[in-house]
């Protein structure tokens, strides 16, 4: 005798049933609009944080009223953050996002481009290219064979300068310039090719006996044969936004949806097996370099020093209340840091 059993009851609920939230009516001036503009948008960002699909969906649909990347400087604004937003969203969904998105990436030029507006709006990155090149070039001083191991992005802006370094200081020594071999790690195949023509070129310009060896893999797949150590060099790692992923959790949904509650890391077993690899390989230095927040967590903004409020219709990246940077649809400037202590 067999017995009819009920479905059991899905661990997430996907419908896109809207919530009774107050939506946006009558014609707005366009200053009321885009201060509305900015709440929807912060308001979202909330949402798509702590998985509130409804509730984001909602916004977005209120923001696609007012936002047009046709529009003014504030609704082209609008409607780019609320693509990225949609994207987050769609992202908790992982074989979703891919297929939605096969063979539809920028193109490498777009996105060299936006690395270099990006650079050169927000100058971090220089300062960490700056300070990593120093460090690099004293730490490798007098050394014959340097062996760099790189887990970073395909820029040429800390390697350049690096090779010149090591050129300068290569003339207080009889044996000239080293040789360098630079070992970088990454899936990006086609940024790494471009990132060794330019060295190559560099180093022959240099007279600088040179080497680059490209390594696609994952970080997290890295292991020590696959970085063919000598013995001899001088050993350097330097990674560059890289080691956070080896803190991740894993892919399920219920993470993907803050459904967990406990939010912190119960372990780095991915982070400690590569730091001992690390540690395995002797090296002279190792440099690295992550941002003061939390990649791998659903929250887009939180309870860290660096925060963004909205003040005028602006949005302000802050070192806890004190603004640092301002940016608003019209421009980007830096704000007077000399009350900002030390």
């Amino acid at each position: 005798m067999s017995s009819w059993l009920p479905p059991k009851k899905p661990d997430v609920n996907l419908s896109l049933g809207l919530p009774n939230l107050h939506t946006c009516s009558g014609r707005l001036k366009p200053e009321e609009r885009d201060v509305k503009l900015i709440q929807l948008l912060l308001t979202c960002a909330n949402h798509a944080s702590s998985g509130n699909l409804h509730h984001a969906d909602a916004c977005l649909r209120q923001i696609s009223r007012l936002a047009s990347i046709n529009g003014d400087s504030m609704q082209r604004l609008a409607a780019r953050f609320a693509s990225a937003l949609a994207v987050r969203l769609v992202k908790r969904w992982p074989g979703l996002y891919k297929s939605l998105n096969n063979g539809t990436g920028l193109a490498l030029c777009d996105i060299d481009r936006a690395r270099e507006i990006f650079e050169r709006t927000f100058p971090c990155m220089e300062l960490v290219y700056a300070v990593t090149n120093r460090t690099l070039v004293q730490a490798m001083s007098g050394e014959r064979v340097i062996h760099a191991i790189y887990l970073g992005s395909g820029s040429p802006k800390l390697w350049v300068p690096f090779l010149r370094g090591l050129q300068e200081g290569s003339k207080e020594f009889d044996h000239g310039p080293p040789h360098l071999k630079i070992t970088c790690i990454g899936k990006d195949r086609e940024a790494q090719e471009r990132l060794g023509a330019v060295l190559a070129k560099e180093a022959e310009i240099l007279h600088m006996p040179f080497q680059f060896d490209p390594v696609i893999v994952d970080i997290r797949d890295l292991r020590i044969d696959m970085l063919n150590l000598q013995p001899g060099e001088a050993l350097a790692l330097i990674s560059m936004l890289s080691l956070h992923v080896l803190l991740t959790e894993d892919d399920r949904v219920e993470s993907h949806f803050g459904l967990r509650k406990n939010d912190q890391m119960k372990d780095a077993k991915r982070l400690n097996e590569f730091l001992e690899m690390v540690k395995s390989m002797s090296p002279k230095v190792v440099l690295l370099v992550e941002q003061e927040s939390n990649h791998n967590s659903n929250r887009l903004y939180g309870p860290c020093w660096f925060k963004v409020i909205n003040v005028k219709g602006c949005l302000m990246i802050c070192w806890h209340d004190r603004p640092i940077y301002c940016v608003s649809a019209w421009n980007c400037f830096r704000l007077p840091t000399n009350n900002i202590d030390d």
